[in-house]
C-alpha cells in the first residue's frame, strides 16, 4: 500500500488530487497507509510556518491546506485507512472507493450489485477478481456467479486449468470435460458419446445408461439434438399433452406443439389420435386399411382398428361404399331373404 512519498508526489504534481484532498481528505487518502508521523510531516509541509521556500506549500492550494490540516487528527492515526467507515455502512472507505461506491452514502454498500449477476461489487473485486460491471468477465460463455458457485472456475480467466480449452467450451462443448483438470478426460462407460464426467457433473444423466429416463430417446439425442429432458420419462417439452417419449415413438417432434395439428390428414388431430383413439398420427391415415380414413370411421362410429366392425364379413369400406350399415351384422337391407353379405360375395346381386 503506498505511503507518504506517494501522497507528497501527488500533492506536488496533480491539481485534481489537491482539489479532492480539500473536498474530502478521507476519501482522497483512501488507499494510503499513513502514520501519525506522516500526518505531522504533511501538516508541517503545508502549514503557513513552512515558509515560501517550501515546494509543496508553493504548489498546494489554500483549500487543500485547510482541508487536510483541519481533519488530519480525525483522518489518520497509526491504523491503515481501511479501518475507516465514514457513512457507517459496514464497508470501509477504502473498499468503497475500490469499487466506485460512495463512502459518504450508507445506501451504497456491500450489497450493491452493479451488473445484477448475484455477486456483490465488493466480492467481485476483492474475492473473485471479476469485473462488477460485467456478468461474464472473461467472456468464456459462463456467467461469473456460475463460475464461482457452480463450477469453481476462475471468472477472470477463460481457461482456468490452462489446457487450451476455454471453461465455457469444457462445460458446454460437444464433448464436455473438467474445466479444472488440465488433463482431458473422455471416459465414456456406456458408449453414448457423452463423457462420464459430463453425464455426472453437467447433465445429471447416468454414465452407465444410454437412456437414463427410459423414455426410448437416447440421452445423446435428448441433450445434443432435441433439447428435451434426459432424466424425466414424463417430460412434455412442448406442452401439448403428449409426452416427449410418445411423440418420439409416433414420429412427431417433441419440441413443437401438435395441438390442433393433423399430420396425416385423416381428419383427426394428432393429440386425439394418440390419447383418444390409439391410432398413429403420422404414418397411416387408415389404420385398419378398410378404405375409410381414421377420421371417417370415428365419425361413423366404426372401429378404426378393425376393418369389419360388425363382423359380418364385409369391410367397413365395402359396406359404406355400397350404402350399407357397417355397424350391424347379418343385415338384409332389401328384405329379400338374403343377407347383404350373401348378395355381395356369393350371388353378386345388389343388397339394396
Amino acid at each position: 500500500m503506498p505511503g507518504i512519498d506517494a501522497v507528497l508526489e501527488r500533492i506536488t504534481n496533480e491539481p485534481r488530487f489537491r482539489k479532492k484532498l480539500s473536498k474530502n481528505p478521507k476519501r482522497a487518502l483512501a488507499g494510503y497507509e499513513l502514520t501519525a508521523e506522516d500526518v505531522e510531516l504533511l501538516a508541517s509541509e503545508l502549514s503557513d510556518d513552512a515558509g515560501a521556500s517550501s515546494t509543496v506549500e508553493a504548489r498546494t492550494s489554500k483549500a487543500a491546506l485547510v482541508g487536510l490540516i483541519s481533519t488530519a487528527i480525525d483522518v489518520v492515526d497509526t491504523q491503515p485507512l481501511t479501518s475507516y467507515d465514514t457513512d457507517g455502512d459496514g464497508v470501509s472507505d477504502y473498499d468503497e472507493n475500490l469499487v466506485g461506491l460512495d463512502p459518504n452514502d450508507p445506501s451504497s454498500n456491500a450489497d450493491t450489485d452493479t451488473d445484477g449477476d448475484g455477486l456483490s461489487d465488493l466480492d467481485e473485486v476483492k474475492l473473485h477478481g471479476s469485473d462488477p460491471t460485467k456478468t461474464d468477465t472473461d467472456g468464456d460463455g459462463l456467467s461469473d456467479p456460475d463460475e464461482v458457485d457452480l463450477w469453481g472456475t476462475d471468472p477472470a480467466n477463460p481457461d482456468s486449468d490452462g489446457d487450451g480449452r476455454s471453461d465455457g467450451d469444457e462445460i458446454s462443448g460437444w464433448t464436455p470435460t473438467d474445466p479444472n483438470d488440465p488433463s482431458p478426460y473422455f471416459g465414456d462407460s456406456d458408449g453414448d458419446w457423452l463423457s462420464d464426467w459430463a453425464e455426472t457433473n453437467v447433465y445429471g444423466t447416468d454414465p452407465n445408461s444410454t437412456d437414463t429416463d427410459g423414455d426410448g430417446i437416447p440421452d445423446l439425442l435428448e441433450i445434443k439434438v432435441l433439447g428435451t429432458d434426459p432424466v424425466d420419462p414424463d417430460a412434455d417439452a412442448d406442452g401439448d399433452g403428449l409426452t416427449d417419449a410418445v411423440e418420439y415413438a409416433e414420429g412427431l417432434d417433441p419440441t413443437t406443439s401438435n395441438v390442433g395439428a393433423d399430420t396425416d390428414g385423416d381428419g383427426l388431430t394428432d393429440v386425439d389420435e394418440v390419447l383418444t383413439h390409439g391410432t398413429n398420427p403420422t404414418k397411416d391415415a387408415d389404420a385398419d386399411a378398410d378404405g375409410l380414413t381414421d377420421g371417417q370411421e370415428v365419425a361413423l362410429g366404426t372401429d378404426p382398428h378393425d376393418a369389419d366392425t360388425d363382423g359380418d364379413g364385409l369391410t367397413d369400406g365395402q359396406e359404406v361404399g355400397g350404402g350399407l350399415d357397417p355397424t350391424t351384422p347379418d343385415t338384409d337391407t332389401d328384405g329379400d331373404g338374403l343377407t347383404d353379405y350373401a348378395e355381395t360375395t356369393i350371388y353378386g346381386t345388389d343388397p339394396t
